[in-house]
């Protein structure tokens, strides 16, 4: 259970801000027509280059984005689900980072990689108190890894005081009390389904023919019309993942991975694939002249052996 509780940690908050902290386009985009699908899938290319450990795009040692675009505040609440050898670790976590949009974060040429965070007030999940605790933006700088404090952000999970819980198929309160008797509001988050994913992995990679069909429960809900799972593996004899690909495809219940993913992947790496359910709302929230963004989101990582 020590090992599972691990993974949950890497997946937990790397995820998160991988799938809500990234908002720049990929390297590539593609379309696929997949026909064992009644439709399209949607691939999109997260990883330039997996010969070099620490990315230059966004992309840490953990393999998810660490920055955020700053373009809006962001606010999100998550139900995660993590299976290694049939064992399955459920955790939930609320988190929200609010941005000083005239402080912007610079390499050294210039560019911009983030922005200093703010600390409001204080910050509520179905009125249980978020704590206030330090955010990292870490990035490779023409070969140099920094690692820098921006300012903080707001979390509360099932390890608080008071444990939080995510409820699907509900809604959470979100609450920001500004300090120093500031403006203050609240607003309820609707959450989806619960997602639950089923991997039939097949062939064998010195062989050349992987296959991977994936199975979940598909939606009943008229608003979840797309999932997207995340193709990922992890390096040899560590529990450093790297995302791979990005596929999106209809809420129905089933996908066929494209072969060519799977068997052109450089095994002499990696030796775990890690396939990422995600179901998510994205609402748009403008509160009292504050532009947030809300993500609500189920996942379930499912950890694999390579053939």
């Amino acid at each position: 259970m020590k090992i599972v509780k691990s993974y949950i940690v890497v997946f937990f908050f790397g995820l998160l801000l991988f799938i809500f902290g990234c908002d720049n386009p990929a390297p590539t985009e593609l379309v696929q027509d997949n026909s064992a699908q009644e439709s399209p899938v949607q691939v999109q290319v997260l990883t330039k280059d997996t010969s070099n450990e620490y990315y230059s795009n966004g992309f840490d040692t953990t393999g998810v984005a660490t920055t955020y675009s700053g373009t809006s505040d962001v606010v999100t609440i998550s139900g995660v689900k993590v299976t290694v050898n049939n064992i399955t670790t459920s955790s939930s976590l609320a988190q929200a980072v609010f941005f000083d949009k005239s402080h912007a974060v610079h390499t050294s040429n210039g560019g911009v990689m983030g922005y200093l965070t703010l600390a409001p007030g204080i910050v509520k999940f179905n009125n249980q108190r978020a704590s206030k605790i330090l955010y990292h933006l870490r990035f490779n700088d023409h070969g140099i890894h920094r690692d820098t404090v921006l300012g903080y952000q707001y979390i509360l999970s099932q390890n608080s005081a008071i444990p939080f819980n995510f409820d699907y198929g509900s809604a959470i309160s979100f609450q920001l009390d500004h300090m120093n008797g500031g403006m203050q509001y609240s607003f309820n988050i609707p959450t989806p389904e619960e997602i639950t994913g089923r991997v039939d992995l097949t062939g064998k990679k010195a062989n050349g023919n992987l296959n991977a069909l994936l199975e979940w429960n598909a939606s009943t809900l008229s608003n979840t019309k797309v999932v997207e799972i995340i193709l990922g593996v992890m390096v040899k004899g560590t529990n450093t993942s790297y995302p791979l690909y990005k596929l999106s495809a209809s809420d129905n219940g089933k996908l066929l991975v494209p072969p060519k993913l799977l068997n052109e992947i450089p095994f002499n790496k990696y030796d775990r694939f890690v396939f990422t359910f995600i179901r998510q709302f994205i609402i748009h929230h403008n509160e009292q002249g504050n532009d947030l963004t809300v993500y609500s989101q189920s996942i379930h990582s499912i950890i694999l052996n390579i053939p």
